[in-house]
């Protein structure tokens, strides 16, 4: 009887799962009655799609109450034949509405640069952080993963940089405030669009903050008259490096490298083979060759019998060549015709690039509107992440950064110790001993002359722990009250908590912290950020005229608070800072900001094909002092759709054609100082110190101009939004010219100034203009089989206009000058080798300022080369593919034109000039003997400068790269109904999986500025996965 009633269950279930949908049929015709050929028909919040044939007729899998999408318009299935559906104004079509800076605008309507990447889009990529899902994706912004390690937040710029000591980092918005998080915390799967606001038209609204760019974050939100919609994915993949790391030389070979040095460099004529031979072992420190006192004989050969006891492949041991990536998504979404509702959370573990480094995230999320009435609409939203991150040091030196350990330390040094007699040595509990390098008693391990102490792999495995943890809460509401049908006020609040908490523990047992009993550092930084927004709206129609008038008020509150201590000696097991003995140092800070903005903006519409809109903020902030803290920022624009004329109505190859142009003037108040963003550049700053008789006192520690204002930018965009051939190739064309004046610089001063060489003042102008290129192609479309293409493409260029009176403004390795870009290397220029005597050369101007070589780096000229870490071209382009159920979309971004400093692969070219230093595969071209041609000098082993800083080790750095690539297969509406689903879909993902690139060893995406880091690499990402709908 159970068996019974159980298959009479899955019955009724499975009728359930097949009864609900049914054909829904109908004809689209365009405003001029002809039908519309190839029209894609999409149910909405779903998989289903359908294309009209040559009569525009279609069909597709619905049902009474779904929301049909048809070329970016929205119709209600009211019946299974739904006839003609027209587009004209008496039909019930609408467009689809474009989130913009407070507000909502339709697509036709917009007169800016403003790039959308929807759900479809974000969906073919997989990231831990959602912003880097949109590279290669939108033409003109350029996003720099900063490494491997899950949970960095990528370098993001959009058009180039408006500033040079201030932040050129563009404004976040999620869900309408300004997000001040780790984008990390935020699942991809939460996300239902990301908007690209390029242009002033776009941002002046935003004022202060807008002068970057502006990227508006929605989540997902509920639906209409919809039964519960249960959606669940499951991924599980493995990772290992996008890119290999450079080519090294083995133990034995080094060996002989380094005997060559000591050959070059000895005193002692023909004896000189047999000199370094006696010096090898005393000046590696280490003899890996064991019981052979002398492994290279007189003529730099291996000695008969000599056999490696260790041949250590750092790299190999460090790596995690099998990364695993587990990632969980729950959605839920409905509603009726007064309130939907929205819930979700996601789960993500993925390891690290480097063995122990891990990131896990839990981001639950929940939102709901309701219609309270026929006046009153309410809605709440709330978004939190909690992150727990164990990671090694992404940059800098030494052990803590294991990538710079990895391209340091030679394959000679072991990982563990060793016994007198060459043999693996075990403490008294039969445990292995790592290798520190500090044993001057012993004949096999001596001591290290690099990284005494000192142990990568030791310090990851045990001792040296990094965990980063992250709580990130975002609450929002909002109540709209509409008076009539023209007139209505949005009240909106924000609160946003992100707490990040930083904990360093290094060994009491080993490692760097050893002599002092281990080290135990705390930090913590807490930023608290709350928005209010008030929003009048007034909108009427009449006739051929439709007009839009929004009165704004905004308050931005922003509290950041550090604290942090560290302390040294404490007994094995303790982890807690309050368990040391020696308070070593602690710290804190705090600061905050407040912003104030009145806006309005208005919007005029003529016959639907002429737009009119201007926006005007006038804004305070309390980073500048009370009389230059208010700002006035503005924009106008106006767009023409060509298409709707009379002379091209009907016309077979224009299907739209849209002139838009914009200029406005947007502020930045993300000023730097020392690296610290939160800080008010009025304020005089002073320091303790002392005189130059050693008397105690307060100095003043930098001089700030008190009137100091806002950095400002004007900014001018032209575009022409086209469509050919019944859109079946869309895009646009982008011109941008933007120009940052009164940019916060030092200048100089007379030394009467209180003994300080400069101010702090509005000095600086620069500017960034070029464009940007994105077609769209549906190539081939019908029920069985299509295919569709994107390409994007931007060319950015950057020009100084202005500095603080000097000629030139040096920056690490790149100048500012009038007339050249912020992005120009400024290197002494390499020369090459001196085939007489194998020394390298540079350039410099002698007397009479002609360019002459020279044997001494000290002497060498530094040039401002024609060489740019700014792209010629960069941008993305994809391939959309779809037979029957099966689907494949491939995307690839690219960078053409730029050049980086490669300062690893400077040290692996070091010439043993310190012993030890691991080496390139590339030193096989080194100069041996007088009359060698190569770039490459001969090897010393005395102090030299042979890989110091020049154009030696600047290179181009093109690439193309395989971004993403998703296969997958959709199962059938009958099969999915059989088994009682709505949808199920199983893929398999790709990211990262091929790198084209002109230069090897490292990943090509590094910094904006073209200098590297000793960061993981980027992760290749291999993943298969699962989406079932309920």
């Amino acid at each position: 009887m159970r068996r019974r009633l159980t298959s009479l269950g899955l019955l009724a279930f499975l009728g359930l799962g097949t009864m609900a949908f049914a054909q829904v049929t109908g004809v689209v015709k365009d405003g001029n009655g002809f039908p519309e050929a190839d029209a894609e028909v999409v149910v909405k919040g779903t998989d289903k799609v359908a294309y009209t044939d040559e009569n525009g007729s279609f069909n597709v899998d619905a049902k009474v109450g779904d929301t049909l999408v048809i070329n970016g318009k929205e119709f209600k299935v009211t019946s299974n034949n739904l006839g003609a559906l027209k587009y004209s104004n008496e039909t019930e079509l609408k467009e689809a509405l474009v989130t913009v800076a407070f507000g909502k605008q339709r697509k036709e309507a917009i007169v800016g640069a403003v790039s959308v990447v929807d759900e479809k889009i974000l969906e073919k990529q997989q990231a831990t952080n959602v912003i880097s899902a949109i590279q290669g994706s939108v033409a003109g912004v350029n996003i720099i993963s900063d490494g491997g390690q899950p949970g960095t937040t990528p370098s993001i710029r959009i058009r180039g940089i408006s500033s040079i000591n201030a932040s050129s980092e563009p404004l976040i918005v999620l869900d309408g405030i300004p997000f001040n998080g780790s984008l990390s915390m935020i699942s991809q799967d939460m996300i239902e669009s990301i908007n690209v606001l390029k242009d002033a038209g776009s941002t002046a609204l935003y004022g202060a903050r807008g002068a970057n760019g502006v990227i508006l974050i929605e989540t997902k939100k509920g639906r209409k008259s919809a039964e519960p919609r249960i959606s669940f994915t499951s991924q599980f993949g493995v990772a290992d490096n996008a890119v290999k790391m450079y080519k090294k030389v083995g133990a034995e070979d080094y060996m002989k490298y380094a005997w060559e040095a000591l050959k070059n460099s000895s005193t002692k004529g023909a004896l000189a083979g047999q000199d370094a031979s006696d010096k090898l072992i005393g000046f590696l420190g280490y003899n890996p060759y064991g019981s052979i006192a002398k492994p290279i004989d007189a003529n730099g050969n291996l000695v008969p019998g000599a056999a490696l006891l260790w041949d250590t492949d750092w790299e190999d041991l460090i790596q995690n060549k099998t990364a695993a990536r587990r990632e969980y998504s729950l959605n839920v979404d409905g509603g009726n015709d007064f309130t939907t509702y929205n819930v979700g959370a996601s789960y993500l573990n993925q390891e690290g690039s480097v063995i122990t480094s891990r990131f896990e995230r839990t981001t639950v999320k929940a939102s709901v509107n309701t219609k309270a009435n026929n006046w009153l609409e309410l809605g709440a939203n709330m978004i939190a992440g909690f992150s727990n991150e164990n990671g090694p040091t992404q940059s800098g030196s030494s052990y803590q950064s294991p990538i710079q350990w990895i391209n340091s330390m030679s394959n000679i040094y072991p990982v563990y110790k060793r016994n007198v007699n060459g043999g693996l040595a075990y403490n008294d509990l039969g445990e292995l001993i790592y290798d520190y390098g500090q044993d001057p008693s012993q004949l096999v391990n001596g001591t290290r002359p690099l990284l005494s102490n000192e142990n990568a792999y030791a310090a990851l495995v045990e001792g040296y722990k990094v965990k980063n943890k992250r709580t990130n809460i975002n609450v929002s509401g909002f109540a709209k009250i509409k008076f009539n049908e023209d007139l209505s006020l949005r009240s909106s609040i924000g609160y946003q908590s992100y707490l990040y908490d930083n904990s360093q523990w290094s060994s009491n047992l080993y490692g760097n912290a050893a002599g002092v009993g281990g080290r135990i550092e705390k930090n913590r930084d807490t930023q608290i950020t709350k928005n209010i927004t008030n929003i009048l709206n007034y909108n009427k129609s009449f006739g051929d005229h439709t007009f839009s008038v929004d009165a704004i008020m905004d308050l931005y509150d922003y509290t950041y608070e550090t604290t942090g201590a560290k302390g040294t000696g404490f007994l094995p097991g303790i982890s807690v800072i309050g368990g040391t003995t020696m308070p070593e140092s602690v710290s804190g800070s705090i600061s905050s900001e407040r912003n104030l903005a009145y806006m309005s903006r208005l919007t005029y519409d003529y016959m639907g094909k002429y737009f009119v809109e201007g926006s005007y903020r006038k804004e305070a902030s309390s980073r500048f002092s009370r009389d230059t803290r208010w700002g006035d920022f503005y924009s106008v624009g106006a767009s023409w759709i060509i298409s709707k004329e009379e002379f091209l109505k009907g016309n077979s190859v224009v299907s739209d054609l849209k002139l838009r142009g914009s200029y406005g003037e947007v502020g930045n108040n993300q000023v730097l100082n020392a690296g610290v963003q939160n800080y008010f550049p009025y304020l005089q700053g002073y320091e303790s110190g002392s005189s130059q008789l050693d008397e105690a006192g307060i100095l003043i520690g930098s001089l700030v101009d008190p009137n100091i204002k806002w950095e400002r930018t004007g900014s001018l965009n032209v575009g022409l939004d086209f469509g050919f051939f019944k859109n079946r190739i869309t895009g646009y064309v982008n011109y941008f010219d933007r120009k940052s004046i009164d940019l916060i610089m030092g200048k100089a001063i007379s030394p009467s100034g209180g003994g300080q060489a400069s101010i702090i003042t509005n000095i600086g102008s620069l500017k960034n203009y070029g464009f940007e290129v994105n077609l769209n192609t549906i190539n081939v479309r019908n029920d069985n089989f299509e295919w569709s293409t994107n390409i994007n493409v931007g060319r950015t260029y950057n020009e100084v206009l202005k500095l603080n009176g000097s000629d030139q403004l040096i920056m690490g390795l790149n100048v500012l000058k009038v007339g050249g870009s912020r992005y120009d290397f400024y290197l002494q220029e390499y020369a090459g080798v001196d085939a007489a005597d194998g020394a390298a050369m540079w350039y410099k101007n002698d007397a009479n300022g002609n360019k002459v070589t020279t044997k001494v780096y000290a002497e060498a000229t530094r040039y401002i080369q024609d060489k740019s870490a700014l792209p010629d071209f960069e941008g993305g382009f994809s391939n959309y593919f779809r037979y029957k159920n099966i689907d494949l979309n491939v995307l690839f971004n690219f960078s053409v034109g730029g050049y980086i400093y490669d300062s690893s692969y400077g040290g692996l070219m070091n010439s043993i000039k310190t012993a030890g230093y691991q080496l390139s595969e590339d030193i096989k071209d080194r100069w041996q003997n007088p009359g060698d041609i190569t770039d490459v000098p001969k090897l010393l082993a005395s102090n030299n400068d042979y890989n110091s800083t020049s154009t030696r080790f600047l290179f181009k750095n093109d690439y193309l790269r395989l971004k993403a690539l998703n296969l997958g297969y959709n199962f059938s509406d009958k099969a999915v109904g059989q088994m009682g689903l709505k949808g199920l879909r199983i893929y398999f993902q790709g990211d990262n999986l091929l790198t084209f690139q002109s230069h090897k060893g490292l990943d090509p995406e590094q910094s904006v500025g073209g200098t590297t880091f000793s960061r993981s690499y980027q992760q290749r990402t291999y993943t298969v996965g699962f989406n079932v709908k309920l």
